[in-house]
């Protein structure tokens, strides 16, 4: 640090982005083109920036009228004070009253806050987060939704590129889904393993049925949210008598929320992120919690750009008890806002970050043609509205 007075935060700018995804996807829930974020820069007193990511949900605008609400509790912060700073933005600020959005706003400021203090501390934002639980964190393959040549391409890149984890979404046409496992099974051979979303789209009853029949035709590895997240008992019922492993994602937040999922023992595996569960203080809480019921976390994407996938590798390199087959769409988008292209564009595998702070370097370039697209198309909506 270059001073004994520790930087306080000088001034918060905001950029709505768009970056199209190559194919949209399609999920039981959601037909999205790309991904919407709100970009977050912080400038310190001694002039360096920190960036952060929002995701937007359901509404950017709505995301970004929290973040311009939270800007007076982050104005005159020193960012090692994370914490209280997200204390007093969700106490004093009354976003516990509205905790989802406030909890899509808030990371993007944590992740700018942990970057600047990284950077000042000339240290990497993992090692301000805890000590090395790994040092590298793999990640899964997402297929998009399509032709059978399309898929099939698909299984030719999960082979050559070394992905371990095939991830498929489910719950729109059990008989169309049926079809495509096959296709998907005979082209990837016997050791890549397939993972299946639902979103909650079937009954317990209908979980257990389809799980059986899948897990023994086609060799299911895990399954996430095949019913409703509440009452636990479905979850519960689906996971005593399917022979599937269990993901469990809608419902996982806020924390409490959370919490009170890994208590009732409702997965194998829990998946979420700092988006879901405010931050990266309660990602690693819920991690470490998930671990001492020896359940595993899996990082969760909503769709993301650089700055939130790099944020997110680095509390993944700390996290305890973290599954491999990570959830990333970098892959998917037609091109990122960062100078070097992230490991997860091509490959499975990302390693330790060296570099102080989050590590990032923004192409300046390739952010205003984000900026511009949002400017004149707005977000890309989660469904599809000619539908």
């Amino acid at each position: 640090m270059s001073s004994s007075i520790a930087p306080t935060v000088v001034s918060v700018e905001l950029f709505p982005a768009n970056i199209p995804y190559r194919e949209p996807e399609i999920s039981a829930v959601v037909y999205r083109r790309g991904v919407t974020a709100i970009l977050v820069e912080l400038t310190d007193s001694e002039g360096r920036t920190g960036w952060g990511e929002a995701c937007v949900g359901g509404s950017a605008e709505a995301v970004y009228g929290a973040l311009d609400s939270m800007k007076p509790f982050v104005l005159g912060a020193t960012p090692s004070k994370r914490d209280t700073v997200r204390h007093r933005v969700f106490t004093r600020g009354l976003w516990d009253y509205q905790p989802v959005t406030g909890n899509y706003a808030w990371a993007a400021f944590d992740m700018a806050l942990l970057d600047l203090e990284g950077q000042a501390r000339e240290e990497p934002a993992w090692a301000l987060l805890g000590s090395l639980e790994r040092t590298t964190v793999e990640y899964f393959y997402y297929l998009s939704r399509g032709s059978d040549d399309w898929l099939l391409d698909q299984c030719a890149t999960i082979l050559s590129q070394g992905y371990k984890v095939a991830y498929l979404k489910v719950g729109i046409d059990r008989t169309e889904e049926t079809r495509l496992l096959g296709l998907l099974r005979s082209a990837l051979g016997p050791q890549i393993a397939i993972r299946i979303d639902a979103n909650g789209a079937w009954s317990p009853e209908e979980s257990v049925a389809i799980l059986r029949h899948w897990h023994t035709e086609f060799g299911i590895d895990l399954c996430e949210q095949p019913t409703a997240p509440y009452p636990s008992a479905a979850m519960q019922f689906v996971r005593k008598n399917a022979p599937t492993r269990l993901a469990a994602n809608e419902g996982m937040g806020p924390k409490d929320n959370a919490d009170r999922l890994m208590r009732d023992d409702v997965a194998d595996v829990y998946t979420f992120s700092p988006y879901w569960v405010g931050g990266f203080s309660h990602f690693l809480e819920l991690a470490d919690l998930a671990a001492s019921f020896n359940r595993l976390t899996c990082r969760h994407t909503h769709g993301e750009l650089g700055i939130a996938s790099t944020a997110f590798q680095h509390a993944a390199l700390v996290a305890k008890g973290l599954d491999h087959g990570n959830q990333q769409t970098s892959a998917e988008l037609e091109y990122d806002i960062l100078v070097n292209p992230l490991p997860i564009r091509t490959g499975p595998s990302w390693g330790v970050i060296s570099e102080a702070g989050l590590g990032l370097h923004i192409d300046h370039d390739s952010l205003e043609r984000a900026v511009t697209h949002y400017r004149q198309h707005g977000q890309f909506l989660p469904f599809d509205p000619r539908a």
